[in-house]
C-alpha cells in the first residue's frame, strides 16, 4: 500500500483521493446523498420491510408445508400463505414502476447479511460461521453505497452476490433444526427446487428485459457497448467528425466523461484527471488541472452532457468548472457538428480545436 501511495504521489492519495475520507467534495457528498436513496429513508425502510415479509414468508411457507409433521390442515395454510404473498406482489408490481418492484424484491439484502453476520460470529454455523460472517461483511460493506431500495443494477448488484451466499447459509440452519432426517431430507430438496424455479423466472425476466431493450450496438465497440439510438448517432458522429480532422500525435480531452471517444478515434487523453465529473473537478483542484490541461494542450476537447444532475449540478460551464470552460472558450474554437439539433432534452456535444498551432501556447489559470 506504502510503495502505491509513494508512486501515486502524497497530492494524488492524500489531496484529490477521499482514501481515508479527510477530502470529500461537496458534489461527492450530495451523490452520496441522492443515490443511496437516505434522503427517502422512511420510503426506504416500508420497501425494505415488504421485501423482507415476502422471502420471509415465502420461506416459512415452503417449511411448513414440508415438514414431516405437517397435518394437511397446516399444508393448506402454507399453500395460502405463499398464494397471498404472490398476490400481494403482483398487485404491487402491477400499480407500480419497474424499479420500485424490483427494490421490493432485492432490499432485503443488507438486512440478510446482518442476520448471517450475527450467525457466523455467534456461532451458530460451527466451523462454517466465519466464511459466513466474511460473506456477510462484505454484502453489507457493499450495500452501504445503497442501503435503500436496491435493485439489479450496475453499482448494487454485487452486493447481491453475498446476499445470496447468506441465504444458503440461514437456509442451512433451518434445515440442520429439523430434529429427524426425514425432516432435513424433505426440507433440503423443497429449498433446492424453490431455488431452481427462482433461477427460472430470474432468467425469463431478464430474457423478457432484453427483449423489450431498444439500445443498439455503438458503432466501433464491437457490440460490447450499447445506448440509445440517438446517443449512439451522437456517438458515432462525434468520432467520425474527429478522426477526418485529426492527425497523428493529437489529443482528445472529453468532459465531463468519455473514454470511449478516445478508443474509437485511438485519440490518448493526455491528462492524468481522466474524469472531470463535479467532485472529481471542484473549487479545491481546479487552478492545478486548468495549469495541467494548458501544458497538455490537447488540440480537441469534447464537452456534453453528463452525470451532473446526481452531484446537484446543471453542467460543466454553467456552475461548475467555470474557469476551466473559460480556458477552453479563449483558446479554441468550436467546430460545426453534422446532427447537433437532433439532441432533443439535453445540451448536444460541443467540438473544439486548439487554435494555437504550437504546444508552446500555454493556458494559464486567470
Amino acid at each position: 500500500m506504502s510503495l502505491f501511495a509513494w508512486k501515486a504521489g502524497v497530492e494524488a492519495v492524500f489531496g484529490d483521493g477521499t482514501l481515508l475520507f479527510q477530502v470529500i467534495p461537496a458534489e461527492t457528498r450530495h451523490f452520496l446523498w441522492e443515490y443511496s436513496n437516505v434522503s427517502r429513508w422512511r420510503h426506504g425502510l416500508v420497501i425494505a420491510a415488504g421485501s423482507i415479509a415476502l422471502w420471509g414468508a415465502g420461506f416459512l411457507s415452503v417449511r411448513r408445508a414440508l415438514a414431516p409433521e405437517a397435518t394437511r390442515e397446516r399444508r393448506r395454510r402454507a399453500f395460502l400463505l405463499w398464494i397471498g404473498c404472490t398476490a400481494v406482489f403482483v398487485v404491487f408490481a402491477a400499480t407500480s414502476p419497474i424499479w420500485q418492484w424490483r427494490a421490493l424484491i432485492f432490499s432485503a439484502a443488507p438486512f440478510l447479511c446482518l442476520a448471517s453476520l450475527a450467525a457466523g460470529v455467534f456461532g451458530l454455523l460451527g466451523s462454517r460461521g466465519p466464511a459466513l460472517a466474511g460473506f456477510a461483511f462484505l454484502g453489507f460493506s457493499m450495500a452501504l453505497r445503497r442501503p435503500f431500495d436496491i435493485q439489479d443494477s450496475g453499482y448494487v448488484a454485487p452486493p447481491l452476490l453475498a446476499a445470496l451466499v447468506c441465504v444458503a447459509g440461514l437456509a442451512s440452519l433451518s434445515v440442520a433444526a429439523q430434529t429427524s432426517r426425514e425432516g432435513r431430507v424433505r426440507l433440503r430438496a423443497g429449498l433446492r427446487f424453490a431455488v431452481g424455479v427462482l433461477i427460472g423466472l430470474s432468467f425469463t425476466d431478464r430474457w423478457l428485459h432484453y427483449r423489450g431493450d431498444r439500445r443498439i450496438p455503438v458503432p466501433g465497440t464491437d457490440r460490447m457497448l450499447s445506448a440509445s439510438e440517438t446517443v449512439s448517432r451522437e456517438i458515432s458522429d462525434l468520432a467520425a467528425a474527429i478522426s477526418a480532422r485529426s492527425t497523428a500525435g493529437d489529443s482528445l480531452v472529453v468532459i465531463p466523461e468519455g473514454a470511449v471517444l478516445n478508443d474509437l478515434t485511438g485519440l490518448s487523453n493526455p491528462l492524468r484527471d481522466k474524469l472531470l465529473i463535479p467532485g472529481y473537478l471542484n473549487e479545491r483542484n481546479e487552478a492545478r488541472i486548468r495549469r495541467l490541461f494548458g501544458e497538455a494542450a490537447p488540440r480537441w476537447v469534447v464537452v456534453w452532457s453528463g452525470p451532473e444532475a446526481w452531484y446537484g449540478k446543471k453542467g460543466f460551464g454553467v456552475d461548475y468548472g467555470l474557469g476551466l470552460a473559460d480556458d477552453i472558450e479563449a483558446h479554441y474554437q468550436r467546430q460545426e457538428l453534422p446532427g447537433a439539433n437532433r439532441i432533443v432534452g439535453r445540451r448536444p456535444a460541443a467540438l473544439y480545436e486548439r487554435r494555437a498551432s504550437r504546444r508552446t501556447d500555454i493556458i494559464e489559470p486567470h
